[in-house]
């Protein structure tokens, strides 16, 4: 397809801004991938004076389930897709934002259908790939999107393949079976040239990384969106500071550019500062901030707890939102990751270990002197951390058997 004027909704380059009519871009902004570079598209909605009507009920009623609520400002579609994703708590921590001087937040996403955020991008996504005619779809997955892309294709009635990689959740890869979806695993730098393969000989629609890595679907990440603007609409205001984990950036961006829908429609008066939080395993968003460059260089991707964010390389879409908002990035530690993890689990909740980045950060920035005192701030909390057996195994021992039970024996193993 070529470069087209459109009235009411196009896609964008977020590096060169040519504009597109809605359609398949397979590896994003033609122009730029043509020039070898990487060109994120970006979902855009030409709005007229005002709020539309449906958007302004729906930010009156708060955060609900369906996403497709705010289809006004979401690509058109005939029939949306729907398990009901999104309405996701967000929680004050009291206990936490009274240590810290700030109000803490998490925005609590393992309470979507799938247990994690990308219920939003896969609604959106998936609704797109049928909307277009594509009966086949594939997609590359830690586990969370591939659990997220394998339910709602099989809600659409379409094919899915879900590309693994050897360190990515056995126990996900067995739910994405069980949904319908076919499974495989094979080396992480051999996924980008096996999903080109796909979609230009196999008729396949690449809905997650493609070539190059990271390039998500524009479609999807308009589903994130929808994070910002429940964040608002439940505080009543924006916040000052949001905390995203952060692998190829796509829900950074996402949030970003929903918070900025908002601001635009005069919801809210301001934008919060963006922070990408990363892990010293890699870290190519920090990397670049500290170059003060506008370009991502690859990194190595070494084991991590955090596995759902080890990519070595991230989207200069997310760049370019922390940049505008004034924000940062960081890298915690494995040590910081455990700290977060025990942290949270002793105020009830267990969440994901690369979700935890937000949380680690939170103490690494707080202790930089990095947010105002009674500052709003928010972590989102992207996925399950049940869903990570083999992390669990290194963060917990097995439980003791007593296999003659007696109070001497228990009191052989805990404190009575």
């Amino acid at each position: 397809m070529t470069a087209v004027d459109t009235e009411l909704q196009w896609l964008q380059c977020v590096r060169c801004d040519r504009r597109y009519a809605i359609g398949t871009y397979t590896f994003g902004c033609p122009s730029c991938f043509e020039a070898g570079r990487q060109g994120p598209l970006d979902f855009q909605v030409r709005l007229n004076d005002g709020v539309p009507a449906s958007f302004q009920a729906a930010w009156d009623a708060g955060p609900q389930h369906n996403i497709w609520r705010y289809g006004d400002l979401l690509p058109a579609v005939d029939n949306p897709l729907s398990l009901d994703e999104g309405g996701t708590p967000l929680t004050l921590l009291d206990e936490l934002s009274d240590e810290l001087g700030l109000s803490v937040y998490v925005k609590n996403e393992t309470m979507n259908p799938t247990w994690s955020f990308k219920d939003r991008h896969a609604a959106v996504n998936i609704t797109m790939a049928r909307q277009l005619g594509h009966t086949k779809v594939v997609a590359s997955s830690t586990g969370n999107a591939g659990q997220a892309v394998a339910a709602y294709a099989a809600l659409a009635g379409l094919r899915a393949l879900i590309i693994g990689y050897p360190t990515s959740s056995e126990l996900l890869r067995r739910v994405m079976q069980i949904h319908g979806a076919n499974v495989v695993t094979m080396p992480k730098k051999e996924i980008g040239g096996m999903m080109r393969q796909l979609a230009e000989e196999h008729g396949w629609l690449p809905v997650g990384s493609s070539d190059p890595n990271p390039l998500a679907s524009p479609y999807g990440v308009t589903g994130y969106k929808t994070i910002g603007y429940e964040i608002a609409s439940a505080l009543g205001k924006a916040p000052d500071t949001v905390l995203v984990p952060t692998g190829g950036g796509d829900s950074l961006y996402g949030v970003w550019r929903g918070l900025n829908d908002l601001r635009d429609m005069g919801l809210i008066d301001r934008l919060p500062r963006m922070v990408g939080c990363q892990t010293e395993a890699t870290h190519p968003l920090l990397h670049a901030l500290t170059r003060d460059s506008k370009e991502i260089e690859v990194q190595p991707e070494p084991d991590s707890l955090a596995t759902s964010i080890i990519e070595g390389r991230c989207g200069v879409h997310a760049l370019g939102a922390v940049y505008a908002s004034g924000g940062t990035a960081t890298a915690v530690t494995e040590n910081e990751l455990r700290q977060a993890i025990q942290r949270m689990a002793s105020r009830g909740f267990f969440f994901e270990s690369a979700s935890l980045a937000t949380i680690a950060s939170l103490f690494r920035l707080h202790g930089e002197g990095y947010f105002r005192p009674g500052e709003t701030v928010v972590c989102v909390i992207t996925g399950s951390g049940v869903k990570w057996p083999d992390v669990i195994n290194q963060v917990a021992p097995p439980a003791p058997h007593l296999e003659q039970p007696s109070i001497a024996a228990l009191a052989d193993v805990m404190e009575l």
